[in-house]
């Protein structure tokens, strides 16, 4: 921050919908005591001097987005990022991938997915040591997730028709 002299006011910082897991601040390396819940914002009232720095992190998790008109019809949400499916380069020509704008060609097929009623994220997991990929678990088979802007040049999928079990 930037001051001619010390400033008195409040920094309100945006809070999106997808930090669950909170939010944390620090002001000059020391943390600031300071709750918000999401969808609202974290107020910092205080007197600001030059030089002073804010430190502001937004864990990240799993989260499903479902569309409107069916909940069942769902995608996979990494914090603000959308996941997709990645599902292969096969039967997938330059035309297909390049060529006009309307859908052509026969869709890949999808195994059906099994989420667990407590645990709607579960079919999902994290890759180990591996930043941003993630892969389908508990399924009939195992598709890697990553975030929806790394695809290219291969089938994807975005929206995920997911049952519910009672387990």
């Amino acid at each position: 921050m930037q001051a001619v002299q010390p400033v008195e006011m409040a920094l309100h910082l945006r809070v999106p919908y997808w930090a669950a897991k909170g939010a944390t601040v620090k002001v000059n390396g020391k943390p600031e005591h300071v709750t918000a819940t999401p969808s609202s914002y974290l107020r910092l009232q205080r007197r600001w001097h030059d030089g002073d720095q804010v430190e502001y992190a937004l864990p990240m998790s799993l989260h499903l987005a479902p569309t409107p008109d069916d909940p069942s019809l769902q995608a996979m949400m990494y914090g603000p990022l959308v996941l997709a499916g990645k599902l292969g380069s096969d039967d997938l020509s330059r035309d297909l991938i390049y060529g006009p704008m309307e859908p052509s060609g026969t869709p890949a097929p999808l195994p059906p997915i099994t989420a667990s009623s407590k645990d709607p994220v579960g079919w999902v997991e994290p890759v180990p040591n591996q930043q941003l990929a993630f892969r389908t678990t508990g399924q009939c088979e195992s598709i890697p997730l990553v975030p929806f802007y790394k695809i290219a040049d291969q089938k994807y999928v975005v929206y995920w028709k997911v049952r519910g079990s009672s387990s």
